[in-house]
Order: structure tokens, then C-alpha cells, then sequence
């Protein structure tokens, strides 16, 4: 249940930063807390491959993000990892919040978790995630959204082709209560 639990909150991968000041290509600022742990060697290697994808697609596609992606929260509903359905109601809470300068948080209820960059295709419906946390893989989904629906299909780019997640439109974060 905590692999799962890991493997969302690394999906998840943060949401809306309030700054208007970022321009995407810098991680967010936010409270989220960082790992303190030093990154393997072959996360490192990893981790600036996914940055150097990530600046090439930021400098030539037409395209980074999307509105429909921006607007809201999307809160986790189920998740399927490792071949293993996560149960109903342990994902209570949890969230993602993409904004529209390329950055992102995610957490649950009203605790920020963490945070990171993306990069959005609409045409493709590809997303790249690479988080704050050096000690967290970068990862890549295909982004199915239809009305107040997510589904996120991992990619095998970085091994992420085991996971599924479909996750519900929410005008504000969760709250407890």
C-alpha cells in the first residue's frame, strides 16, 4: 500500500504555483518538502536527460500546456500500479494541480507533498514530469481527458507503462470534512 501510495504521490507530481513570475522554465517555489536524501548517480543521469527533453519541447513545440488541464484540480480516484488496483476511498484527498506556467503540485487534503516542472502536447496528449525532489524519477503519461475525467497511462520512457490513474475535475483542492 505505501509503494502505491509512493507511486501516486510521484505521479502526482504537484500542481499550481501562484507565481506569475516563472516562466516554466524553473522549478516551482513552493512549501513542498524536498527529499534530503543525495540522488543515485543514474537518477541524476536520468533526471537531466528528462531536462534536456523537457527544454527542447519547451523551445519547439507551439504548445506547453493546456486549459483544460490548468483549470482546476484533479483529484486521484484509482490508481492501477504493479498489477494491483489501489482500494476504494485510499486515495481520499489526493491531488494534482497543473498551472499554466509549466509547473505543478501535488498532495493531499491541504498539505503540499511536492512539486515540479511539466510539459504538455495537446496534439500528442503527452505529458513530462520531472519533480523538485532529486531523488524522484522523471515520468511520462498519456493524457486522456474527457469532460471532468483524467485518465494518465504511463509510458514506457521511464518505465512508468505498469500505471494507470483516473482521477476527477475539482474546482478547489480537497478539503478534510
Amino acid at each position: 500500500m505505501n509503494r502505491i501510495l509512493l507511486i501516486v504521490c510521484t505521479i502526482v507530481i504537484g500542481s499550481s504555483l501562484y507565481s506569475c513570475k516563472n516562466d516554466g522554465k524553473t522549478a516551482s517555489s513552493s512549501n513542498a518538502k524536498v527529499s534530503e536524501k543525495k540522488a543515485s548517480p543514474q537518477m541524476t543521469s536520468l533526471r537531466n536527460q528528462a531536462k534536456s527533453v523537457y527544454d527542447y519541447r519547451m523551445e519547439n513545440t507551439e504548445f506547453s500546456t493546456a486549459q483544460i488541464l490548468d483549470n482546476g484540480v484533479w483529484e486521484y480516484k484509482f490508481t492501477f500500479a504493479d498489477g494491483a488496483m489501489s482500494e476504494l476511498g485510499s486515495l481520499a484527498g489526493k491531488w494534482i494541480d497543473f498551472a499554466d506556467n509549466n509547473t505543478y503540485e501535488y498532495g493531499s487534503y491541504d498539505t503540499i507533498e511536492g512539486s515540479g516542472i511539466y510539459h504538455y502536447d495537446p496534439l500528442s496528449t503527452i505529458i513530462l514530469m520531472i519533480d523538485n525532489d532529486p531523488t524522484a524519477k522523471p515520468q511520462e503519461f498519456e493524457m486522456k481527458i474527457v469532460m471532468d475525467a483524467l485518465v494518465m497511462v504511463g509510458q514506457k520512457t521511464y518505465n512508468d507503462n505498469s500505471t494507470q490513474s483516473k482521477l476527477d475535475k475539482r474546482e478547489v483542492r480537497p478539503t478534510k470534512g
